[in-house]
């Protein structure tokens, strides 16, 4: 940042003329606040600098520091956005922008900042680790492996790089098995992984049961006969180069491999190779030292492998060592929403929204347990806030107008379902849309959601 200019520091002595602390005493005085912790006076303090001298980039930049330690991203942001010109050769700034987007829940306006703050400074790690927390919160799951895996060779018993890690790989894993579902929905490469899944999380007679449905689906790979067994082929007896690969351990090899390949083999791979990368992060986080941040972290990776339970013990271990803490009671929270334990999500989830946080996802997770628990009324002005919030979430949409349109209010149900119906999975939004429309008195409308949801079944396989 360039020092303020003579003629600036002459104006700004004739602004402090009525006797006000010359500017050296509000830098020093901001300062100490600022190493206190008092960030709202050290904020307050840099405005003053600032109306001082409002065209100088290191006092906005000073107070955009201030504004972010206060919890204010939003305030920061705007500072930021006045001294982008003056500042643009200086890492710290592009550094500090994607931080505020981050913190703004705006995680893919976060990356080009952050991918500059990175080219300018490409050794600083802690510049690569917040661009891999934007890549995997944006949905760039591949870049963001390739950093938090780079990383992991610079920081072994980083928390944060570990679990940036498990959580990027298995990213990827759900994106193959998604993708999967989509190209071969209810194929023996779908079932073959979930009975793997309920293995893992050893329920046997689940993983029995897929099993039998996957060798029913389809004909069985000669690589997949072994799996309900538990046992491993050798590589030469395999018959698939992927396969081959995945069990002589070249699990990089696989993810190289595949990560352009569209068939169901294929991405069966890497779903598998990506989930077994993930094992060993896992395993190191799970080692270290009992931190709230590392539960949390082990927590969240844990949940999108979908071990629920795993992930909830982890959260209220975090809770143990920081009791009160609003983000880990936000994550314990949507672990027991996704397991279904509703009545314990619904304390939690109540406690936050009374004291005034306002968050899409906390409304929609709120209602729909409420619902689930029998309590649609209750359930109803949460799930408008979390629609409203969360314009883009099919879940939300869904839910809501399925809400609306079983308490009679078809008129407002079509509106909403209408917006869920573009990513109808299985027919089922068009099939409340019609019972919309027959409510309001529209039987042609209600014909042609019919005939829309009997396509889309047209195209799902049957079991």
């Amino acid at each position: 940042m360039r020092i303020p200019s003579i003629a600036a520091l002459f104006a700004a002595i004739s602004l402090l003329a009525a006797g006000e602390d010359n500017l050296e005493t509000i830098a020093r005085r901001a300062r100490h606040a600022m190493e206190a912790g008092h960030y709202q006076e050290a904020a307050g303090l840099y405005e003053r600098m600032v109306k001082i001298l409002p065209n100088e980039p290191g006092a906005r930049f000073n107070l955009a520091l201030a504004l972010d330690a206060a919890g204010r991203p939003g305030d920061a942001l705007k500072q930021l956005e006045q001294i982008k010109a003056a500042a643009a050769a200086n890492p710290r700034f592009w550094f500090l922008l994607g931080i505020e987007h981050q913190k703004l829940r705006q995680p893919a306006k976060a990356v080009d900042p952050l991918e500059r703050a990175v080219k300018l400074d490409p050794g600083n790690a802690d510049y690569r680790l917040e661009l891999g927390d934007a890549y995997l919160s944006s949905g760039a799951v591949s870049r963001a492996a390739a950093v938090f895996r780079a990383l992991s060779g610079e920081r072994p018993g980083d928390a944060r790089v570990l679990a940036g890690e498990a959580r990027a790989l298995l990213a990827m894993s759900s994106d193959a098995y998604d993708e999967l579902v989509r190209v071969a929905p209810g194929s023996s490469f779908q079932l073959a992984l979930e009975a793997l899944a309920e293995a893992d999380k050893g329920d046997r007679t689940k993983a029995d049961a897929l099993y039998r449905r996957a060798a029913a689906a389809g004909p069985p790979a000669p690589w997949l006969a072994g799996e309900q067994s538990g046992t491993r082929q050798a590589a030469s007896d395999v018959g698939h180069p992927l396969a081959a690969a995945f069990h002589r351990g070249d699990l990089d090899e696989v993810v190289r491999r595949t990560a352009s390949g569209p068939s169901p083999e294929s991405l069966y791979w890497r779903a598998r190779a990506c989930a077994e990368l993930a094992r060993a992060p896992l395993a190191k986080l799970s080692a270290l030292p009992p931190t709230p941040e590392a539960h949390e972290l082990a927590g969240v990776a844990l949940r999108q492998t979908r071990r629920w339970e795993d992930s909830i013990a982890e959260f209220q271990q975090a809770l143990k060592l920081a009791p009160g803490d609003v983000r880990l009671q936000s994550e314990l929270a949507k672990s027991y929403w996704l397991s279904r334990r509703f009545d314990e999500a619904v304390k939690l989830l109540q406690a936050l929204v009374a004291n005034g946080w306002e968050r899409g996802d906390w409304e929609f997770e709120l209602g729909d347990s409420l619902y689930n628990i029998g309590q649609p009324e209750q359930a109803l002005p949460h799930l408008r806030k979390g629609a409203s919030k969360l314009p883009g979430n099919f879940a939300a949409q869904a839910m809501l107008g399925r809400v609306l349109l079983e308490m009679g209010r078809p008129e407002e149900a079509a509106p909403v379902l209408e917006r869920a119906a573009a990513r109808d999975p299985d027919g089922s939004i068009h099939f409340q849309l019609a019972s919309a429309y027959r409510g309001m008195g529209r039987p042609d409308l209600a014909r042609q959601a019919i005939a829309k949801q009997k396509e889309i079944e047209a195209r799902r396989p049957r079991k």
